[in-house]
């Protein structure tokens, strides 16, 4: 309510996001029907269903994903988690997203904290080579927002490490053994960068080493998405019951081996309905 107010006396378009893992479809639900209002959050299960099919890792919380089937759960029904039984947290996680439009659910295949959290701050094109164009195709061209981290639309190779500058050597040095022993769920090695040292900075920084294959493959996505998706539906559309019969043929094809390998019969033509 702050934020319309605020945004009709400056005239301006203002969009709450909220920046959680927890896959509860209140926040975005409307006041009206007890939610909170906002117009979207992060959706971490799309970013984790696909990255784990593609790069097979599968220790820590990766180890709740990796089969095709996470990938489609989440096509059809925003979630991959909506209520079920989670291994890794040894508990039920998620809530029912419903019919509510998919554009509310941001997606990426990088930011801060997919890649920053790793020990050595990885971005996927290191990672999964070639099978970062799959990637990326398959969060651009989905029903749902996607979202560019820093650099990847032209191919940056620069990791993205965590780093820190607090003025307290101790609270520095705990950041630091905090972060080693986050990382005993997975198989990284324990020789991590210090987050207090500057040279971890330093290495973080963008190259601005632009690759054309990288810039148009993207724009191309991009152009796809405005003329599939987009023009089917405006972003935070309303909770109406609008239906769209759209097939998007030119990005079905990227979800085509892993609908094969997927057992769960499914039509792809309820993928964008909203």
């Amino acid at each position: 309510m702050i934020a319309k107010q605020f945004g009709e006396k400056h005239n301006r378009k203002i969009k709450i996001v909220a920046e959680t893992d927890k896959n509860d479809s209140s926040l975005v639900k409307s006041v009206k029907n007890c939610g909170y209002g906002l117009d979207a959050h992060w959706n971490d299960d799309f970013h984790h269903s696909i990255f784990t099919y593609l790069s097979g890792e599968n220790a820590g919380y990766y180890s709740d994903y990796g089969g095709p089937e996470h990938i489609i759960r989440c096509l059809k029904y925003g979630y991959d988690y909506n209520g079920v039984y989670s291994n890794y947290l040894h508990k039920v996680r998620g809530t029912v997203f419903k019919n509510m439009p998919k554009n509310r659910l941001i997606v990426c295949d990088s930011n801060h904290d997919q890649i920053g959290n790793r020990a050595f701050g990885e971005r996927p094109l290191k990672i999964l080579g070639d099978k970062k164009f799959n990637f990326a195709g398959m969060i651009i061209l989905s029903p749902f927002t996607p979202m560019l981290f820093q650099g990847e639309e032209y191919g940056e190779v620069s990791p993205f490490l965590f780093f820190v500058d607090p003025p307290d050597k101790k609270f520095a040095e705990s950041v630091f053994n905090g972060r080693k022993s986050e990382f005993s769920d997975f198989s990284w090695s324990q020789d991590v960068p210090n987050p207090a040292d500057i040279q971890t900075f330093i290495n973080s920084k963008l190259t601005w080493n632009e690759s054309d294959m990288y810039v148009n493959y993207y724009k191309t996505l991009i152009s796809l998405r405005k003329k599939y998706v987009s023009e089917k539906y405006k972003l935070y559309m309303p909770e109406k019951k609008k239906r769209y019969k759209n097939r998007l043929r030119e990005c079905i094809c990227l979800f085509l081996s892993i609908r094969k390998r997927c057992k769960n019969k499914w039509s792809w033509h309820n993928l964008y309905n909203i």
